[in-house]
């Protein structure tokens, strides 16, 4: 998240926080996270 910033590329939703060994509400949180970043970035 702090490498984005510093490429002033803005999150639309905030970052996560995931264990080594995640569980499935993690892998759920991810997928819905990378779906709204997908979203934000798709340009055309």
């Amino acid at each position: 998240e702090e490498r984005l910033k510093g490429l002033r590329f803005k999150l639309p939703v905030p970052g996560l926080t995931l264990r080594f060994t995640p569980t499935e509400d993690n892998l759920r949180e991810c997928r819905e996270f990378a779906d709204q970043l997908v979203a934000h970035v798709d340009v055309g």
